[in-house]
């Protein structure tokens, strides 16, 4: 196993969580991506076969399965796994949940209609997101679809500008670069340093055979991180991607989100 897999398989086989982290319907509701994807183009799943590639903890693997998808789950974490399967039978539904890597899959060619992964591609160094891209086209259909939110960063000015904005996030906190704690933060950072721009996307796909397209959306969604009140972040999210996004100049260099939409 690679320093990157050990490195991210530990940090999730140790992250805590709460029961409250799975909810009925789509997860963090006032996160526009999430809703675009399964109100435009997840939104007639029944009966499709579905990857969810990096499951983590499951909370997307119980909403396609209760959109009627027929679901198979992996991760690289045993105890994202275990959480999972837990949940599976706890609200009666079925999941084929097992530990794998999204580079090495167990599963035949064409096995599915649809791959799924939200925030995966980003805990991959390049080698084994260029893999994965390639594993994920000889498991897909021939016209099947590849689905992924990522964080974007296309402009790396402004990557470093926000590293001096604190984000208190319960489960995945930021000290400001200003901090004593930031080196630190660093150290145990489990992100490779690894290109996330909309062209290293695109060419990653598209080098594994896809026809690609993306999506760059929200700008000041990332002030949602200061808060921990529902109401206070769907106000900013709203906002932003209804209103405040459209009003920034070149706004594609400043996007927070980016969403993959690749057809073999």
């Amino acid at each position: 196993m690679s320093t990157n897999k050990s490195k991210q398989k530990d940090r999730y086989d140790n992250k805590p969580r709460e029961e409250s982290y799975w909810v009925e319907g789509i997860p963090m509701p006032h996160f526009y991506p999430n809703l675009y994807v399964f109100r435009k183009l997840l939104k007639d799943i029944r009966g499709k076969k579905i990857l969810d590639f990096g499951c983590g903890c499951g909370q997307f693997s119980y909403l396609l399965s209760s959109m009627g998808a027929d679901v198979t789950a992996i991760d690289l974490s045993e105890k994202n796994i275990e959480d999972l399967k837990k949940l599976a039978k706890n609200r009666q539904v079925d999941i084929l949940a097992q530990v794998a890597s999204v580079d090495n899959c167990p599963f035949s060619d064409e096995s599915f209609d649809i791959i799924f992964g939200s925030a995966i591609l980003h805990h991959l160094d390049l080698d084994e997101e260029r893999k994965a891209c390639q594993e994920a086209f000889r498991l897909l259909k021939k016209g099947g679809r590849a689905i992924f939110i990522e964080p974007l960063q296309n402009a790396v000015w402004f990557k470093e500008l926000i590293q001096y904005v604190p984000v208190r996030d319960k489960y995945n906190p930021r000290p400001s670069r200003l901090s004593p704690e930031y080196e630190k933060y660093l150290l145990e950072h489990h992100h490779p340093d690894r290109p996330l721009t909309s062209r290293h996307f695109i060419e990653v796909f598209r080098q594994s055979g896809y026809d690609v397209k993306v999506k760059e959306m929200g700008i000041f969604n990332r002030l949602d991180r200061l808060t921990r009140n529902f109401f206070m972040r769907r106000l900013i999210c709203s906002l932003d991607y209804y209103v405040l996004q459209y009003l920034v100049p070149f706004r594609k260099k400043f996007c927070r989100n980016i969403v993959i939409m690749a057809t073999k």
